[in-house]
């Protein structure tokens, strides 16, 4: 399900539309869609999913706790491995309507930050953490 080689990878997100990434190591997790087009790097852990349930799941509090948790880190940054972050993680069971409002919310979470982003090219997640710290450090 997730891509731990490449070709492995590539296989299993073979006819998806999209599928989740999250950066390997940054200080803010954030999980996000990538159309299939997209030929992932090697900073980038990917998921063969391309539902929104599953992207809410991942980007929800309980997840990003418990990756914090089981992840590790680099320097002071975390770092998201994806076989102790991902494949132990519980993923809920939930019913249709928990299951449709969850996926709905995901979408439009995706879809402001996309937004957001084409608005500000020049600003990433990684690149605003950087310019506060770089800010207050000129102080």
């Amino acid at each position: 399900m997730i891509g731990h080689p490449r070709q492995q990878f590539r296989a299993a997100a073979a006819g998806l539309p999209r599928y989740i990434v999250t950066v390997e190591t940054q200080k803010h997790r954030f999980f996000g869609f990538v159309d299939s087009q997209v030929a992932p790097d090697s900073t980038l852990v990917t998921f063969a999913l391309a539902d929104a349930f599953s992207l809410g799941v991942l980007c929800s509090r309980l997840h990003v706790a418990w990756a914090l948790g089981a992840g590790g880190t680099l320097e002071d940054r975390p770092r998201y491995n994806k076989t102790r972050c991902f494949e132990t993680f519980p993923f809920p069971v939930t019913d249709p309507a928990a299951t449709a409002t969850i996926s709905a919310l995901a979408d439009q979470i995706d879809a402001h930050r996309k937004r957001v982003q084409s608005q500000h090219p020049d600003l990433s997640p990684a690149s605003t953490t950087s310019s506060k710290s770089s800010a207050a450090a000129s102080r």
